[in-house]
């Protein structure tokens, strides 16, 4: 038997070693039990890598191969199954713990009415103080550009057109 088969045996199966609560606790304790479901993942992941192979051998000359992936594929499953379930019970007896056991000033008291709420006046701010700007000088009226000879100027016309 190749190695690698012994390997993946032996770690095969990690939530299967996840513990539940324990039915016997007393209950003004805390249980201890798994909530982490850190190898619930790493089987679920392993487990679908060993089925993905096995229907990559089930589809060559020799469909017999894939047994083998099909199987460790199947253990990874029932270890996943088996440790969601010891994490969710877990998870649930911690729960009830939390609510049976909380501080008092955590939950409010079921025989008393909530305490009115008092309206708070809030006084309106003040109007924000704004600068007034100071203002602005009218710019003057520009000048019409000096007249100049017609006759030696190129751009005498374009000034006459330009001027009022």
């Amino acid at each position: 038997m190749p190695r690698w088969l012994l390997a993946v045996l032996f770690i095969s199966g990690c939530s299967f070693g996840l513990s539940g609560p324990k039915p016997d606790r007393p209950r003004s304790l805390p249980p201890v039990c798994s909530t982490s479901r850190g190898l619930i993942i790493l089987d679920g992941v392993a487990g679908s890598i060993f089925g993905l192979t096995a229907i990559g051998f089930a589809t060559t000359s020799e469909p017999a191969i894939a047994l083998l992936p099909a199987a460790v594929a199947a253990v990874y499953l029932g270890a996943v199954i088996s440790g969601n379930q010891k994490v969710n019970e877990c998870n649930k007896a911690v729960e009830e713990y939390q609510v049976a056991y909380a501080h008092p000033k955590t939950l409010p008291r079921e025989d008393t009415e909530p305490p009115p709420k008092q309206e708070q006046r809030a006084e309106a701010p003040p109007p924000p103080a704004t600068a007034v700007p100071p203002p602005v000088a009218k710019a003057p009226e520009p000048k019409a550009p000096p007249k100049t000879a017609e006759k030696d100027d190129e751009w005498g016309e374009f000034w006459r057109e330009v001027s009022p």
